[in-house]
């Protein structure tokens, strides 16, 4: 009985330990790779529209406005200038978000807009604005306090997660290139999609007014 309990704690505890260690490691830098990714996307969109004098109408929201609208097909099928202003979680904050937008848009800028695209999921979620408000991350997911630390014992995803992306194949590197295109749209030519549904055409400006 000795001898097991020996082994518990001098083998199979400690190589627990370094193992859980060593997967947090993991886990921190597949994240770090994510928010440098962001903060490129993000940066570039503030990057374009300045050099974009003519646009009149904005798409504003989360990453479900990042993903799916395009300010390129808007443009194509109205008679206005979109650009796509959306960022994931909206920047983290409404702080961030509105000062970002502040920054990337002048006041005489702004005043020109004509139509504005919003689309959030925050009012869906319990608790969500609340979170908003009290959450230390700076536009691109960084924490800015020291109260990240706590939080960073507790992976964010499971090794059961990682493990089946491991023997699926999935293929993380095309997906890791978040670039805005002119209009500040998402290129999904850089990503691997097998999800099917149907089809809905968008017929034009008559879709603007819901």
């Amino acid at each position: 009985m000795d001898s097991v309990n020996k082994f518990i704690w001098r083998v199979c505890l400690p190589s627990l330990a370094i193992f859980y260690v060593a997967f947090l490691a993991y886990e921190y830098f597949e994240t770090k790779k994510g928010i440098e990714d962001v903060t490129e996307h993000v940066d570039k969109k503030a990057i374009k529209i300045a050099g974009l004098n003519k646009i009149n109408s904005l798409i504003l929201g989360g990453s479900n406005a990042d993903f799916s609208l395009s300010a390129e097909i808007l443009t194509t099928e109205t008679n206005y200038k979109w650009f796509n202003l959306a960022l994931g979680s909206e920047a983290h904050k409404d702080s961030n978000y509105w000062s970002y937008i502040e920054s990337s848009l002048p006041e005489n800028r702004r005043l020109n807009i004509e139509n504005i695209v919003y689309s959030s999921v925050t009012l869906l979620g319990k608790d969500r604005i609340n979170k908003r408000k009290e959450t230390t991350k700076d536009k691109y997911g960084n924490q800015t306090s020291l109260d990240w630390f706590p939080n960073a014992l507790i992976p964010n995803k499971s090794i059961a997660f990682y493990l089946k992306e491991f023997l699926l194949g999935a293929e993380q590197s095309n997906q890791r290139h978040r670039v805005s295109k002119k209009l500040g749209d998402f290129d999904m030519s850089q990503w691997t999609c097998d999800f099917k549904s149907s089809e809905a055409e968008f017929t034009g400006s008559s879709h603007l007014r819901v």
